[in-house]
């Protein structure tokens, strides 16, 4: 069976592995240099692992790119802190390395032009907690009556406060996401305010900006801070991903991250897709969420809350004001009502109508500031032709000065975003309004004149691809095409072409699409040319498919060689296909002897495989020897196998003494697989005690596999504690294996507690597991009340 486009070589087991990294092109000193030196140890240290495996690893498609960032070609740095944290991880780094890799990376940064004085200027953003402005962290503005009142009205307790302090309590000596969930003008950011003044009221206290600012922490930040993420959904659609929080949290551990977010983003990140959907949209933002402490705040006050409400309204008319509005206390506390009436009984059509305008881009996800040309030329749709005619020549601003006009002293139904001292980059919706605009017109599409005013004056590719989304949603296809073909135009996006060539695929414009992807290919972009090759595969042009991945190889792309070798052996071309191999492993393409050694031997030529093998060896490529001894294996030559294997252990190739010990023994040579297990217990490896022990239970010899057991557990390993307290229990030694799962709860092995619960409980022995479980809630293990419950209950039924 030949392999397929993009599939790994078929070598049963063979391992694809990388080799030293070419320094030539290091900077000779500096940052850069001492960063790809650390990243080079990492690499090193962990088994040099191949550029397919790191660049899986960081969810990259591109593994020029991976290579460029390892030799450090042309200045390459990752793109953001992110990035560096996932390269480290996908070479086997931990948290130390990633830690350590940080300054580095912030050191070189500096180095270019432009880039050294992002931090500096948010130093004197730092403050403590209790020193903070509630409406510079984003609690709205109340309402204005005749009495002269604070800015704020005095804070009711919300019903969720407890849950919130707690929350707060815990992050402050382990960190944490905490993030407060609930619709516009509910309370959410004021109840954040109020418990981390206090809770937390000494720590330090920074607002950043954006996802590009929260990557790049003041000096002045330290631990036992809070970071301040309110409106978390425009950190997340600007990429904050959960190796930001990760990064953040450990270095300046404890640190605790709030946030707020409205319901419907919540919902629609957390969902997971039926499992036939073809995409994916949120996962990024279920992995993020899922670090993450939810509270939930309700839009109405229950009947609690309203109690403390009419105590608090005796000394605050405010309060009592919002008691009697048909909206909930907060929203009316917030304007809500009047922006509502300001929205539904505007005074004339086109004031209504750019109000709606406004909304609709809104609603279709347009996150940029609403530009005047924008709101001018998408309003005519939105109006039949005589209130057109009617309008009067200032209709614009007079209808923009009414939108713009501040309510009962708190806020606009539009408000103006500033780009510098008096100048207006746009206008943005109020978060009341534009909630109950969702609502109101969730199933209302915009007129023509909105979507041809999107393409004619949104400016940045995230909002045009936005609106193209939109417009594909509600199946307007000329509508997403001329929107996507604008924002190639208007910058980089990465998601901006793949996404018009799948559209023009939709709309069996095969040819157009094909011409996209040829433009993405010769732009370098990510993954392009793959996609490519395999539509013009599916419209049965192969010949096509084929030049595309040669003239890729001619011009030293080495994982073009790979592609097209597995091209050409899928349409039958295996001597071709063989020659294009060959010429991979002479330059060198990461995996190629492995694909050249699979070809050979699904070919029939299987001799000629293991010799690419043996020359991989003689060479001292990482990963040869293996990649022979399963080749050997594979093709019934047992005993060599075993002699290259032996081979490998004793030169100390990591990850061979598991199939050495397993070959032994599927031969008969039982004493000889246990000596190999012995040393390499003797040697300290990881995984030896437990592969002996496993293998003398298999034999039957259960005592001796007790005292290996027993031997680590005394050395304090604790793979050996549990997996003493296991072989017990399965030998039916019931007292010895509770006594071993007490010691291994002593030693902090996962799970323990509950193992012991399980054996007890199989015994009969009700009240020690009660017993056990009330030792654990004293010291506050987690599900300790949850597991105390359910034994209760158990009680009961008895």
């Amino acid at each position: 069976m030949k392999a397929g486009i993009g599939e790994e070589p078929r070598v049963v087991g063979a391992a694809v592995t990388g080799r030293p990294i070419d320094r030539t092109g290091w900077p000779a000193s500096g940052p850069h240099r001492a960063l790809l030196e650390l990243v080079a140890r990492v690499h090193e240290d962990n088994g040099l692992k191949s550029l397919r495996d790191i660049a899986a690893g960081m969810s990259l498609t591109s593994r020029s790119r991976v290579s460029g960032l390892l030799r450090g070609v042309e200045g390459g740095l990752p793109v953001d802190e992110d990035q560096l944290e996932r390269l480290v991880r996908a070479l086997g780094g931990g948290d130390d390395d990633v830690i350590q890799a940080v300054p580095m990376y912030r050191a070189a940064r500096a180095q270019r032009p432009g880039s050294a004085t992002s931090a500096e200027k948010q130093q004197d953003r730092i403050i403590r907690v209790i020193e903070s402005e509630p409406r510079a962290l984003g609690v709205h503005a109340a309402i204005v009556t005749t009495e002269a009142r604070p800015r704020l009205p005095p804070y009711v307790d919300r019903d969720a406060d407890g849950l919130v302090h707690d929350l707060l309590g815990h992050a402050a000596v382990k960190g944490g996401l905490i993030l407060l969930v609930g619709g516009s003008s509910t309370g959410k950011t004021r109840t954040l305010y109020e418990a981390t003044r206090r809770i937390v009221p000494d720590f330090l206290l920074w607002q950043p900006t954006s996802t590009e600012d929260l990557r790049r922490p003041p000096p002045g930040l330290t631990s036992r801070a809070v970071v301040w993420l309110d409106e978390f959904q425009h950190f997340v659609r600007s990429g904050l991903a959960a190796g930001d929080i990760r990064v953040l949290r450990r270095r300046y551990d404890p640190l605790i991250v709030v946030g707020t977010l409205w319901p419907l983003r919540y919902q629609s990140y957390i969902v997971i897709p039926q499992p036939r959907a073809k995409e994916d949209p949120y996962q990024a933002e279920r992995e993020l969420l899922n670090q993450a402490e939810v509270v939930t705040i309700d839009a109405q006050f229950s009947l609690d809350e309203r109690e403390r409400a009419r105590l608090v309204a005796a000394v605050d008319a405010r309060i009592a004001r919002a008691l009697n509005s048909d909206y909930g206390l907060t929203q009316a506390l917030a304007a809500a009502p009047a922006l509502v009436q300001r929205w539904e009984h505007a005074p004339d059509r086109h004031t209504w109508a750019l109000l709606t305008a406004a909304i609709d881009a809104r609603r279709m996800g347009i996150d940029g500031p609403l530009g005047a040309d924008l709101l001018r030329a998408a309003v005519p749709g939105y109006l039949t032709p005589i209130q057109q005619a009617k309008a009067p020549a200032n209709w614009f601003e007079e209808a923009l000065a009414y939108a713009t006009h501040d309510l009962h002293g708190a806020v606009a139904a539009l408000m103006p975003v500033g780009i510098g001292m008096g100048v207006i980059a746009g206008y943005t919706v109020a978060d009341y309004l534009l909630q109950h605009g969702v609502e109101a017109r969730r199933l209302v599409t915009p007129p023509q004149s909105a979507w041809e005013a999107y393409q004619a004056y949104l400016t940045e590719p995230a909002d045009l691809l936005a609106a193209a989304r939109a417009a594909e949603a509600r199946s307007l296809a000329e509508h997403a095409e001329n929107l996507l073909r604008t924002a190639l135009g208007r910058g980089s996006d990465p998601d901006v072409r793949p996404r018009l060539a799948r559209l023009m695929t939709s709309l069996d414009r095969v040819d157009e699409a094909i011409d996209v992807w040829r433009a993405a290919a010769e732009a370098e972009e990510p993954g392009a040319r793959l996609r490519l090759a395999s539509l013009l595969l599916s419209q049965g042009r192969i010949d096509e498919a084929i030049d595309v991945w040669r003239a890729a190889a001619d011009a030293g792309d080495p994982d073009a060689h790979l592609r097209l070798g597995s091209l050409l052996r899928s349409v039958g071309l295996d001597q071709e296909a063989v020659d294009v191999l060959r010429r991979a492993v002479t330059v060198r393409a990461e995996g190629a002897r492995a694909w050249l050694a699979a070809a050979l031997h699904d070919a029939g030529r299987t001799s000629e495989a293991i010799d690419v093998w043996r020359q991989g060896v003689a060479d001292s490529e990482d990963g040869a020897r293996e990649g022979l001894t399963l080749l050997l294996q594979s093709s019934g030559q047992i005993d060599q196998a075993i002699q290259e294997l032996q081979q490998a252990v004793v030169l100390g190739t990591p990850g061979l003494r598991p199939r050495l010990a397993e070959l032994l023994h599927q031969r008969g040579s039982v004493e000889d697989a246990l000596q190999v297990w012995r040393d390499g217990v003797r040697n300290g490896e990881p995984g030896a005690r437990a592969g002996l022990a496993v293998m003398l239970q298999f034999e039957g010899r259960l005592d001796e596999a007790i005292d290996v057991q027993r031997e680590g557990a005394s050395n304090k390993d604790r793979d050996a504690i549990r997996g003493l307290a296991e072989t017990l229990e399965r030998a039916s030694r019931t007292e010895d294996a509770i006594d071993a799962w007490r010691a291994a709860i002593a030693a902090g092995v996962p799970d323990a507690r509950a193992q012991l619960t399980n054996l007890l409980l199989g015994t009969g022995r009700l009240n020690e597991c009660i017993a056990l479980w009330q030792e654990a809630l004293a010291a506050n293990e987690p599900n300790a009340a949850k597991w105390l419950e359910t034994l209760s209950n158990n009680v009961e039924d008895q």
